[in-house]
């Protein structure tokens, strides 16, 4: 069980604001309240939802080629595998 805090505030720690809950709803808690960090939210992310999309609508399909990889993973400063990863929907998931 984890404290959840109901609006999302974490700083708000009111008896009303707070429950008990499992960790698999207080994750979807933070999807709801927008405090989660996914995608470029994320203090790592290179990549942006605009990217991703202009990527993976230009390689629907899997329509690409390890050279295809290569400018992509250079001109975004990331790893080809990541590129990989994102074309084929294994992260950057739609919220």
């Amino acid at each position: 069980m984890q404290a959840c805090h109901n609006n999302g505030n974490q700083q708000n720690n009111n008896w009303w604001n707070l429950r008990y809950d499992t960790p698999q709803n207080n994750q979807a808690d933070r999807i709801i309240h927008g405090t989660d960090s996914r995608g470029e939210k994320h203090f790592l992310a290179k990549l942006t939802w605009d990217k991703v999309r202009e990527m993976r609508k230009k390689f629907s399909g899997g329509n690409f080629t390890v050279e295809d990889l290569k400018i992509l993973a250079r001109e975004n400063n990331v790893t080809i595998p990541c590129i990989r990863i994102v074309l084929n929907n294994g992260s950057w998931r739609e919220p």
